[in-house]
């Protein structure tokens, strides 16, 4: 699972290509963590908490890739709707989330569009769920600035979670909160965590 998780956040969130053309990295093996993405994300960064309850309004959609193009067109299809059903209820979206499913054999991938609605009353729906977010323990950063730039976050932050003997334990989530017209200026990239069985403890 451990080697599963980190390939799949490391496809999401691919390194730049050297100055060759080729990736970095090949295939689902990860690779040690290099001193530029640690670099990127200080000690200081990163928080290790465990999230906070989240109910949200959610609809589902399969991306044909992992590619932004591919994400982005399950975005733009599914919040216009998502968005406007829980207007009709009355309520006021907030924080956007978004997650994503293992990826199937043929490189498709099931994307999680979410807002948070917290106690407020919103039915689901027909491809609309209202889903309470399970509480996990997590590796959370900041990133600040537009998308073209979390990659580097991404990679920090992984490299920090394997520097430090932690496990990655599943899928990330996306927890934008502060959107412009351009795009999300603030993005909390939360990474779920376990501790090996010989690193019980907190990193210092």
């Amino acid at each position: 699972m451990r080697g599963s998780c980190i390939g799949f956040l490391r496809r999401l969130w691919p390194p730049a290509a050297s100055p060759n053309g080729r990736s970095d990295r090949q295939g689902d093996s990860p690779a040690p963590p290099s001193h530029a993405d640690l670099e990127t994300v200080s000690l200081q960064d990163i928080v290790i908490k465990h999230t906070e309850p989240l109910r949200v309004a959610e609809s589902r959609g399969v991306a044909a890739g992992l590619s932004p193009e591919h994400i982005g067109a399950v975005f733009l299809q599914l919040s216009p709707r998502l968005l406007g059903h829980i207007q009709q209820a009355g309520a006021h979206p907030g924080t956007l989330v978004q997650y994503y499913d293992e990826p199937a054999g043929d490189g498709s991938v099931e994307v999680h569009i979410a807002y948070e609605i917290g106690s407020q009353s919103v039915p689901s729906a027909e491809a609309i769920q209202i889903v309470e977010l399970a509480v996990i323990e997590v590796a959370s950063v900041l990133h600040r600035g537009g998308m073209e730039n979390i990659v580097a976050t991404y990679q920090g932050l992984l490299g920090w979670i394997e520097s430090h003997g932690l496990l990655v334990a599943g899928y990330g989530r996306e927890l934008y909160h502060e959107m412009g017209e351009d795009g999300p200026h603030v993005t909390e990239i939360q990474v779920p965590i376990r501790r090996s069985p010989g690193n019980p403890s907190h990193p210092n």
